[in-house]
């Protein structure tokens, strides 16, 4: 029995001895996650590339392509102050006119008296793409007083930070401006612009 017994073990000390070196000769095990094969790399959708509308021939490309249609120059609260407005710079003579929705760039500009060229080209473009709601300009077309509407639209962030801007610039310009609330009272606006203004001319 003890023969048997002996017998036994050996062979199952040569099984595993078989075994081991059939795994060595393998070399060392691999874990199946380093053999999968990678997820490609996801790129995101290509936008195609958008044209340089500073060129006429895109332009005109452009707009071949939609319908145009028109829209009103002035919104609703605004459009019931262009009478007076038009009312005073008829009562003021001298050939005062109003205009509407002007480019602040182009009733302004900075003075080459101070800073460099750069610092001048920076100033004119964080003024050139704003417009006033109303200016009034003399009678050679040199702005005397500008008049910015407050609407609800002007209490945002943006809209603050805008009428910041254009505040400050007509300031250093030596512009007076009127900035009229949503719930301004006819009159006493129209007492504000002609003060301004001055006395109307007479005959």
């Amino acid at each position: 029995v003890n023969i048997l017994v002996i017998l036994a073990a050996a062979f199952v000390w040569a099984l595993k001895s078989v075994a081991f070196s059939r795994r060595k000769s393998r070399g060392p095990r691999i874990e199946w996650q380093k053999w999968r094969p990678s997820r490609p790399v996801e790129t995101p959708f290509a936008l195609p590339a958008r044209r340089s509308m500073a060129d006429p021939l895109q332009q005109q490309l452009a707009i071949e392509k939609v319908a145009f249609e028109t829209q009103p120059l002035l919104n609703k609260s605004e459009a019931r102050l262009l009478p007076l407005f038009e009312l005073c710079a008829r009562e003021a003579g001298r050939g005062v006119r109003v205009m509407a929705q002007t480019s602040l760039g182009e009733v302004i500009r900075p003075a080459s008296t101070k800073g460099t060229q750069t610092e001048r080209d920076e100033a004119y473009a964080a003024i050139n793409s704003k417009r006033l709601d109303f200016a009034f300009f003399d009678r050679s077309g040199t702005v005397i007083l500008a008049i910015e509407y407050q609407g609800s639209g002007h209490y945002g962030r943006s809209s603050f930070m805008r009428d910041a801007v254009k505040r400050e610039a007509l300031r250093k310009a030596g512009v007076p401006l009127i900035e009229v609330p949503e719930s301004q009272d006819q009159s006493l606006l129209k007492a504000q612009v002609q003060a301004i203004l001055g006395p109307p001319d007479r005959p």
